[in-house]
C-alpha cells in the first residue's frame, strides 16, 4: 500500500481544507476525485451513534478505475489531487495521512469498486464535533 508524507505541505492543505468544510457540515467536492460528506453511524449496543466521514468518487473516477482516461483535476489542491488518484490505482491503494485509505478494488466479473476507510484521526473528530447528527 503506498503512503503519502504526512509532512506534504499540499496534502496537509488539501486534508484540512476537507476536514473544515465537513466540520462545517457540508459536503467537499474535488473535481476528478468525488464528494466527500459525513453519514451517522448507528448506535449498537457496543457504541453510541457517531458521525464518520464517507466519500463518493466521481464518475469520471470510476470511468478510471474501469480503464478509462484519467480525470480532469482541478482546483486549488488539482496536484496532490492527481497523486492521490494515480496511487488509488495501486494493487492496495493509498493511505493519505489524517485523511484515511482509498483505493480501487477488482471485483470479479463486475466493475471495480472505489473504496474509503476514513482515518481514525478524522472520524474521532467528526464524532465529537457539535453539529447535529442528521441522516444521509
Amino acid at each position: 500500500m503506498q503512503r503519502i508524507r504526512k509532512t506534504d505541505s499540499k496534502l496537509r492543505a488539501f486534508v484540512q481544507d476537507v476536514t473544515a468544510t465537513l466540520l462545517a457540515g457540508k459536503r467537499h467536492r474535488t473535481p476528478g476525485l468525488g464528494t466527500f460528506s459525513t453519514c451517522t453511524r448507528k448506535a449498537t449496543a457496543d457504541r453510541a451513534a457517531c458521525r464518520m466521514a464517507m466519500f463518493r468518487a466521481s464518475a469520471e473516477l470510476r470511468d478510471y478505475a474501469s480503464g478509462g482516461p484519467p480525470p480532469p483535476v482541478s482546483g486549488p489542491h488539482s496536484e496532490v489531487v492527481s497523486v492521490i488518484v494515480q496511487a488509488m490505482q495501486g494493487e492496495r491503494g493509498v493511505v493519505v495521512p489524517l485523511l484515511g485509505r482509498m483505493a480501487v478494488v477488482a471485483v470479479p466479473g463486475k466493475k471495480p469498486k472505489l473504496i474509503f476507510h476514513g482515518a481514525e484521526e478524522l472520524n474521532r473528530i467528526l464524532a465529537t464535533s457539535t453539529l447535529p447528527m442528521q441522516r444521509n
